[in-house]
């Protein structure tokens, strides 16, 4: 096949997620905007890897000052029964009803070997029309958003397919 150009909308994946995966929308968050505004009466629970543990510390005093980081690696398990009840921590067990994690994202790995800039983030870097540093490849969404967010995503596909359009009337 052949193409003028191309779009990529992989999104992200994070591969340090199992045993937060089971909870995730009923007690454990991977977005600050989208959650802790519901929570801030609560104390907020955090943990990560850095600089993405910094990122959300930062978004975190935006809603409250009052939370607790937990060193990302001395969780080693969750429990809950449909909800996020606790974590295991250091061998013990503790209760809490939120948790926030910033760990990093994976997917970049296969676009550097085609030779798609990426960031110190792991993001792919584009212009503001979201074309990489490859002429006609184009990258939308958390892939290469600053904020993963659906409305964010749906923007850069808007924004792109524009550009799209105009170029290929050319």
């Amino acid at each position: 096949y052949e193409s003028k150009t191309l779009v990529i909308a992989s999104g992200i994946k994070n591969t340090l997620f199992d045993i937060y995966s089971k909870y995730l929308g009923r007690g454990v968050s991977l977005c600050a905007h989208c959650d802790m505004p519901l929570r801030r009466s609560q104390l907020i629970n955090l943990t990560g890897i850095n600089p993405y543990l910094n990122e959300l510390i930062n978004d975190t005093i935006l809603y409250t000052k009052d939370y607790k980081i937990y060193d990302y690696n001395l969780i080693t398990d969750t429990f809950g029964e449909e909800s996020l009840e606790g974590i295991i921590y250091d061998n013990q067990k503790i209760e809490l009803n939120n948790l926030f994690l910033a760990l990093p994202i994976t997917s970049e790995s296969m676009y550097s070997k085609l030779g798609v800039f990426i960031n110190d983030n792991k993001k792919i870097i584009v212009d503001d029309s979201y074309m990489t540093n490859i002429k006609g490849l184009y990258a939308i969404g958390d892939i290469s958003s600053i904020v993963n967010q659906v409305s964010t995503s749906v923007y850069s596909g808007f924004i792109s397919a524009l550009k799209i359009i105009k170029d290929l009337k050319k």
